[in-house]
């Protein structure tokens, strides 16, 4: 959710629905499902509006835990939801992680660990990133020189010409 979000659509409205999509996905798939989110700011804002709306988080809590990862979290919780798992008659676990957060990285969520995986909106850069206008400098320099498009990027994204 950006700036602008408000002026589109109602963030309540957005959130219920959200919960609701990953309540019908924990009653009918079976092991883990993961659920990831562009930053830790959005993942709070809709895990505070969850738990709010005690209808929705008893729809998915009375089918299995919720393992929340945080900005301080270690690899606890990795841990916990992996042995929810692995347990014997386990109904599952739902895991609320960050997109380049340190449970996204390098983890193989194989067999029943991740049998469903959900991206809740797009993490895009931040266009006022020093980083990412050097980069594309770079490759709009490299691709100048290739091409009479202009680039790289050419006629693609939001720097269209």
């Amino acid at each position: 959710m950006t700036q602008w979000l408000p002026r589109r659509i109602d963030q309540r409205l957005l959130c219920v629905r959200l919960w609701l999509a990953l309540a019908a996905l924990c009653q009918v798939i079976p092991g883990g499902v993961i659920a990831f989110f562009p930053s830790f700011a959005l993942l709070h804002r809709m895990y505070r509006n969850w738990t709010a709306a005690a209808d929705i988080a008893y729809r998915i809590a009375k089918r299995r835990p919720v393992f929340v990862e945080s900005s301080t979290s270690s690899g606890d919780v990795l841990e916990f939801y992996s042995a929810r798992i692995k347990t014997a008659r386990s109904t599952g676990a739902l895991m609320l992680s960050i997109v380049g957060g340190r449970l996204s990285e390098g983890i193989n969520f194989s067999n029943n660990l991740g049998r469903a995986v959900v991206m809740v909106g797009v993490p895009f850069p931040n266009i006022a990133s020093t980083e990412l206008a050097e980069r594309l400098a770079y490759y709009e320099g490299i691709g100048g020189a290739q091409s009479a498009t202009g680039g790289v990027i050419g006629s693609m994204g939001p720097r269209a010409k």
